[in-house]
């Protein structure tokens, strides 16, 4: 059956285009925010361009961790581990502590060995752990960024873009046990062999300077400069800021959040559910056509500038009865500029019962072709 494609162009506030501008501009090197459900940037300054990351590796270690790893694992701490340079939680050869326990210890007070605890107790060694970073970051949709190490010392061969980390970070704030640690501002964790816990205090500022801010992650080596990532949420709209290399890294993300905050977000429906969004034919049915429509609504934010929402029908051109009503007829695919954002599959919003009596004339006309063409031979 022949299938038809059926393409409708929705103007709307917002853009999906990567040359994104407004009226003010940050410290940073590079910088992009994004809306974290679609992806769409608002704000970019060099967002493509290829930059060391330093600590903002750790959000990349995080969620590896929790996708190939197990909270409750007990996790013995290497020499190589225990020595790492920079950046300290202070561990010790031998000593024990959960995974659960040394991602915290990660992401508030950016421990380096921590991370390489995290490295070698999930793959054996932090080569092999960068495969799995590197593996999380294509799932992620960032292709340009390479990872050597867990804890984001720098190397020659590990770097990352703007636009990746955020798109990273939109990945990992998609995770429930990844949000709770970057938003937590306080921790304790043992300290074995000690008569008191670790107090792990969040490097980021932003979570008591910041309204809506719950997450994620500091970076700095003399290489990298200062690097950020930010997560925010207000009224239910998730924004992520990155930057890399800047001289003024928390007034860039408050300057960047209340931009989108104080001028876009409003609401705007691309599909209505239950609302038939047209009609398809039934051959062999007593109604002909039926209504069809999509069982949930998709809903965008309105962004900066005027840029096209695309939605493309796949449905066929007929369908054969009898059908019933709440069957999939088809799909709705979703594109915001040039980017695939959903897909939503189409119902049948009716019953489309078959005709008996074209029925049954049909199959005798069937029926006497056959006879027919059985006696000219």
């Amino acid at each position: 059956m022949r299938k038809i494609a059926i393409f409708i162009v929705v103007m709307i506030l917002g853009s999906a285009s990567f040359k994104v501008y407004s009226h003010f501009d940050v410290s940073a090197k590079s910088a992009i925010l994004i809306d974290a459900e679609t992806g769409r940037s608002i704000y970019e300054k060099n967002a493509d361009e290829r930059l060391p990351m330093a600590s903002t590796t750790k959000i990349i270690t995080a969620i590896t961790a929790i996708k190939y790893g197990n909270l409750s694992d007990v996790v013995t701490v290497s020499y190589n581990a225990a020595t790492t340079e920079g950046s300290s939680v202070w561990l010790s050869e031998g000593e024990k502590l959960t995974l659960s326990d040394l991602l915290y210890a990660m992401m508030l007070e950016s421990g380096n060995d921590a991370s390489v605890a995290v490295a070698e107790h999930i793959s054996g060694s932090v080569r092999d752990f960068a495969v799995l970073m590197n593996k999380v970051c294509k799932e992620a949709g960032a292709f340009s960024t390479n990872c050597v190490t867990p804890s984001g010392l720098d190397d020659e061969l590990h770097y990352t873009t703007a636009r990746d980390m955020a798109k990273i970070a939109g990945f990992a704030m998609k995770d429930e046990v990844f949000r709770d640690i970057v938003s937590t501002y306080k921790a304790v964790i043992p300290w074995e062999g000690n008569d008191w816990d670790r107090t792990l205090v969040n490097h980021n500022k932003l979570l008591i300077n910041y309204e809506g801010a719950d997450g994620i992650k500091t970076g700095y080596t003399k290489k990298s400069g200062r690097c950020l990532v930010s997560s925010a949420s207000k009224d239910s709209w998730r924004l992520i800021a990155v930057t890399l290399n800047a001289a003024d890294d928390w007034n860039d993300h408050i300057k960047m959040l209340d931009y989108a905050y104080d001028n876009f977000g409003e609401e705007t429906d691309l599909i209505k559910k239950y609302i038939p969004l047209g009609k398809i034919r039934v051959l062999g049915s007593e109604s002909g056509y039926i209504n069809y429509g999509a069982g949930e609504s998709v809903t965008i934010r309105k962004l900066s500038d005027k840029s096209e929402a695309v939605i493309r029908y796949d449905i066929p051109e007929s369908i054969k009865a009898p059908l019933g009503k709440g069957e999939q007829i088809g799909c709705a695919d979703i594109f915001l500029g040039n980017n695939y954002y959903k897909s939503v599959p189409l119902f049948a919003f009716e019953d489309a019962y078959r005709d008996d009596k074209l029925f049954i004339f049909r199959e005798h006309f069937v029926r006497l072709l056959e006879i027919l063409l059985y006696s000219v031979r």
